[in-house]
């Protein structure tokens, strides 16, 4: 019986990191539809900063954001959200996709590899606990990542150019 008996198909979670109040650039790393230990599927939205204004989080984190299904229609709203500052969209143009709209943004990846502009806030549950608000703003053009980030930074996040 080793110290190690009896684990088996255990990975590390490379991305444990919740986003912290704070405005940053925000790469989208992948937007992936999974499923929790209770079978209940959500989306993991897998981030990495590559500028930080004001915040903890340094050049270089990798937090991450599970949005989940609710019974109120917020889960729909809070995608939207996301899609709209991801794809530059118009909060009207955002407002008239339909799921299979959204469905198939999400299937077609059309969000991985986009930079946002993130403002993480807070707000207390109801429950008493703190708990993050990820807002997404807009989407970070190519000129201003160039004209922002110093060349070291874009040959780190970018190697394959921008």
């Amino acid at each position: 019986m080793g110290l190690f008996s009896g684990i088996q198909n255990k990975k590390l979670n490379s991305s444990r990191v919740n986003d912290s109040v704070g405005r940053y650039w925000q790469r989208l790393e992948a937007v992936e539809q999974l499923e929790s230990q209770s079978k209940k599927p959500y989306l993991k939205v897998k981030k990495l900063i590559v500028n930080t204004f004001e915040g903890d989080h340094p050049v270089g984190t990798e937090p991450s954001h599970a949005l989940f299904p609710d019974r109120y229609g917020y889960f729909l709203l809070d995608v939207k959200k996301l899609i709209r500052a991801a794809l530059d969209l118009t909060t009207e143009q955002a407002n008239e996709m339909s799921e299979s709209d959204v469905e198939s943004i999400l299937k077609d990846k059309l969000l991985d590899g986009r930079t946002l502009e993130v403002l993480v806030t807070t707000k207390e549950g109801r429950d008493g606990k703190t708990y993050p608000v990820i807002n997404y703003l807009r989407s970070v053009k190519e000129e201003e990542i160039k004209d922002k980030l110093d060349v070291t930074l874009q040959n780190r996040f970018w190697p394959e150019g921008l």
